[in-house]
């Protein structure tokens, strides 16, 4: 189940489903078929961009209330929230691990993930950018803009060999 109340479930196939996780899956069939999103790399980057960029959007947000220092790792924990489900469905979805056990991996994987996002973040931010002439705003933007992208690779190698192993498709 997805998100939805007891008034929202409808009866498919053998059991009751969401008509989230109804529409889910149909945007999976339709998704899964497609040209572009048949081989599983590029669906891991159509979900991670998908995350990268509410980690990036929601960061101005959180620095609204957090420091800049806090607001880079609450801006990754919201990116992780939305993509897991998102990388168990889409990218990774024949998994025999245990919901439990993708998630522990998950947040392994991303420990180095917002490690690496956070120091690259600070580093640009208070010591680069600032030398090249850049204001607060500016510099916190554009250092986080070029944190977000760097554990791209160590998060797919991740993801594939340790949140989500035992995936067995042919697009790997």
């Amino acid at each position: 189940m997805l998100w939805c109340t007891d008034a929202d479930r409808v009866r498919i196939g053998t059991g009751l489903e969401s008509i989230d996780e109804v529409m889910l899956k149909s945007i999976l069939t339709f998704a899964r078929g497609h040209p572009l999103l048949a081989n599983r790399v590029m669906r891991y980057l159509v979900v991670g961009g998908s995350a990268t960029a509410v980690n990036y959007i929601s960061r101005f947000g959180w620095s609204l209330i957090l420091p800049f220092s806090l607001a880079v790792p609450a801006a990754y924990l919201t990116g992780m929230i939305f993509s897991f489900p998102l990388y168990r469905h889409f990218v990774f979805p024949q998994s025999h691990r245990s919901v439990h056990q993708q998630v522990s991996g998950f947040v392994v994987v991303n420990i180095l993930g917002i490690t690496q996002v956070w120091l690259v973040s600070l580093a640009l931010s208070q010591h680069v950018l600032p030398l090249l002439g850049g204001g607060t705003f500016s510099s916190q933007a554009i250092g986080h803009g070029i944190a977000v992208t760097v554990p791209i690779f160590s998060s797919y190698v991740g993801h594939k060999h340790l949140s989500f192993r035992g995936t067995h498709t042919s697009a790997s």
